[in-house]
């Protein structure tokens, strides 16, 4: 699902680095891991005869990444006159930064409710104009080849809070869990959370990383880990573990059995360049509404 990042696309300009690793860099009271993503630039577009160069500035919540991303290629694959910059980020400062007038259109991801209609959107967030893409869920992984199929809600509690010391205790091998989470105050992270922590504190041995391909990697690579991220980021290295016997699949995140759930919303500036609307139009027809199937859950 995912695509080339070194494509034609100019991605992470300094300014929107400086101010994302700004917002990441703010939690503390656990071990700290940096992990960068993948920000190769690549080479700009060279404008065309009889066509002006164009900027569309996107800021994307970690959920809504690998579908900025993809549609940024696509969308610029064709149209050399066409930049595109991605402000990567949590929701909340996507959000921001639209109404701020320091990007064109964000992709967010928000705990909506199951009967959330387009006028509740255009109220919660007015006067930027809002579009429901589809739902996220997310996934509580581990290594693809751990022995771990499935994990009750009071599981889950005690390996988060540290009182889990070694996956004896929850027939799934052995070892020391290794917690793996977001470092930032994401809509997953609340999430995750509020269905599982109850407000007790997350273990201070937790391993924090500052983004969902981060975790993604980490877990992958040891044995011991488990982790949560956006169901978008799943690859074939590591595997997401049944919640109470619900799994991760179309069928459950549809009917809204999965327990982990969030709304997929695309927000554009009132002022927009034209490029925006052609933003909203890719990801609702053809090629783009096909990307978000891949990704995400699309509401019908």
């Amino acid at each position: 699902m995912s695509m080339d990042r070194q494509q034609t696309l100019s991605i992470y300009r300094r300014w929107g680095l400086i101010l994302a690793l700004g917002l990441l860099l703010t939690h503390t009271g656990c071990r700290t891991a940096f992990v960068p993503l993948d920000r190769g630039q690549a080479q700009s577009g060279v404008e065309t005869q009889g066509q002006e160069a164009a900027l569309l500035r996107v800021a994307s919540s970690w959920a809504g990444l690998p579908l900025a991303e993809q549609a940024a290629s696509a969308l610029t694959e064709n149209n050399s006159s066409l930049s595109i910059d991605i402000i990567p980020t949590n929701s909340a400062a996507a959000e921001e930064l639209v109404r701020e007038g320091q990007a064109d259109i964000a992709l967010v991801v928000e705990n909506l409710g199951d009967d959330v209609q387009q006028r509740d959107l255009d109220q919660r967030y007015s006067p930027l104009r809002s579009r429901l893409l589809g739902l996220d869920a997310v996934a509580l992984i581990v290594p693809k080849d751990a022995p771990l199929a499935e994990l009750s809600q009071e599981q889950i509690t005690e390996l988060f809070t540290g009182h889990v010391v070694d996956w004896r205790e929850v027939n799934a091998g052995s070892g020391q869990p290794e917690i793996v989470v977001p470092q930032t105050a994401t809509v997953s992270r609340a999430l995750f959370e509020q269905a599982f922590l109850s407000g007790q504190t997350l273990t201070t041995a937790a391993l924090l990383m500052p983004h969902d391909q981060g975790i993604v990697d980490y877990v992958a690579e040891h044995p011991n880990a488990i982790g949560y991220v956006s169901a978008a980021y799943l690859d074939d290295r590591v595997k997401a573990i049944r919640i109470d016997g619900h799994a991760l699949t179309r069928r459950e995140i549809t009917s809204r059995s999965y327990p982990l759930l969030s709304s997929l919303v695309l927000l554009t500036a009132p002022q927009a360049p034209r490029e925006a609307t052609q933003w909203q139009s890719f990801l609702v027809t053809g090629q783009g509404r096909g990307m978000v199937e891949k990704l995400y859950v699309p509401i019908r």
